[in-house]
């Protein structure tokens, strides 16, 4: 959907044409989630990263957070819109499209989870494809875009199943590790997942995505970014708490991606199928 959105996307700058792009990419995805399943209601959060030269543009809904670490310190680069971490602006938002905020109720009555919003009782304030939701619940991303500093740094996208479990601390030592030689995004991601496993023992839709943009225009004279993505992606996989699977090189991701992700779910899913989803 980016590339179509982007060729017709308005703004004065490179860099608000790609905001823009996401913003209407965002909705036309969410309008596909509806259409392919009006009945189920069936959504899902999304993080998008988007490296060109040294700008990074980051556009988000729902709990999945991208979080950029340099030399030394880190930066989280997406909005989080679980319901109870709302800001005062979302808040209003919310009530201002009639939603009700409040918590499950349990057997004896008292409140038990994390706060959600009704109708539908999603937990985050913005997701795609939730159609059985109530419309407070928009597509519809926060996005910004930043400037890298000359020496790049490690990009984690996660989703909630890992950041819950694993302290930001600890993903920034691993950041520094990784620094070192034979290391990069793809050691990241299989570290991360590893660590992740070992606190979420229900494994919670833990997906993890590390692009690597230390070095990201070292070699932008000779070779196009999209032929330099292509030349040094990688895909590893958890599934099921089987051994990690490595794709081939050639996964649309940005300089040297790595991702990995593991489920509770036991069916077969071949890598193939993940690549396509």
């Amino acid at each position: 959907l980016f590339p179509s959105h982007s060729a017709a996307a308005p703004g004065a700058s490179r860099a608000e044409r790609i905001r823009n792009a996401c913003k209407s990419a965002y909705v036309a995805c969410d309008e596909l989630f509806r259409s392919a399943s009006p009945t189920r209601g069936d959504g899902a959060t999304a993080t998008c990263v988007i490296v060109d030269g040294d700008e990074v543009t980051i556009a988000n809904v729902g709990d999945s957070e991208a979080v950029l670490y340099l030399a030394g310190e880190s930066r989280i680069l997406s909005a989080d819109h679980r319901v109870g971490r709302r800001t005062p602006a979302e808040h209003t938002r919310l009530m201002d499209a009639g939603a009700a905020i409040g918590r499950i109720r349990g057997r004896n009555g008292q409140p038990v989870g994390p706060e959600r919003v009704y109708p539908g009782g999603l937990s985050v304030t913005r997701s795609i494809g939730d159609s059985d939701s109530t419309a407070a619940a928009i597509p519809d991303p926060d996005v910004s875009t930043i400037t890298l500093p000359a020496s790049g740094g490690m990009i984690v996208i996660a989703s909630d199943g890992v950041w819950d479990f694993v302290t930001k601390a600890h993903v920034e030592k691993l950041a520094q590790q990784s620094r070192k030689p034979r290391s990069g995004a793809g050691w990241m991601a299989r570290a991360l997942m590893r660590a992740t496993i070992q606190s979420n023992l229900e494994v919670d839709d833990a997906t993890i995505l590390c692009i690597d943009v230390r070095d990201a225009t070292d070699d932008l004279p000779t070779m196009s970014l999209s032929d330099k993505v292509k030349s040094r992606a990688r895909s590893i996989f958890h599934i099921g708490g089987r051994r990690p699977t490595t794709a081939p090189a050639g996964r649309p991701a940005d300089v040297r991606a790595a991702s990995s992700e593991s489920e509770s779910d036991e069916k077969s899913l071949s890598v193939s199928d993940r690549n396509a989803a």
